[in-house]
């Protein structure tokens, strides 16, 4: 099964509420998540994601929706995966999902993303566990124990030549 973590894509610094959890996405991050949901559709389409589990809050949900038109699969929300949440919240739900066999796109945030990568990943790789914003880790999962199991298959970000 694969498993394809994704970082929300680029946020405003501020929200209209003054809520970080409100912070929408900047046109850059509506740009790089419309450019991973197109490459989402080209690899990940043919693969047969069942479900794009997102974090609640707002630029996660934006990110998770653009995806979520694009690949036309079902979409949820997890209390599990905010900014409140640590690893373990994470890990609850991609070892549910992977129990039942589930193939996911699991929207979230650093640094929390990046702790369930180098949990999964193994010690050889877990560097390889880091996220920019918008971008994505792709990670083959074998039947049984997450634990340092996976494997990175790809890295897919638009290269729009800006860092973070």
């Amino acid at each position: 099964m694969r498993l394809y973590l994704v970082r929300h894509a680029k946020a405003e610094k501020d929200a209209p509420t003054g809520r970080d959890d409100d912070r929408p996405l900047k046109p850059r991050g509506i740009h790089q998540a419309e450019w991973l949901a197109g490459e989402l559709t080209r690899t990940a389409g043919k693969r047969g994601v069942s479900v794009i589990v997102s974090s609640p809050i707002v630029r996660a949900i934006n990110t998770a929706q653009i995806l979520h038109r694009t690949l036309k699969v079902p979409m949820e929300t997890r209390d599990e995966l905010s900014t409140h949440s640590n690893a373990s919240g994470y890990l609850k739900v991609i070892g549910e999902l992977v129990e039942r066999g589930r193939s996911a796109i699991i929207v979230g945030h650093n640094p929390t993303l990046e702790q369930v990568g180098a949990v999964i990943l193994p010690s050889s790789s877990r560097e390889q566990a880091s996220f920019r914003t918008g971008e994505c880790l792709v990670i083959e999962l074998p039947a049984g124990s997450l634990l340092g199991r996976g494997r990175l298959a790809e890295r897919m970000r638009a290269d729009d030549g800006e860092g973070e």
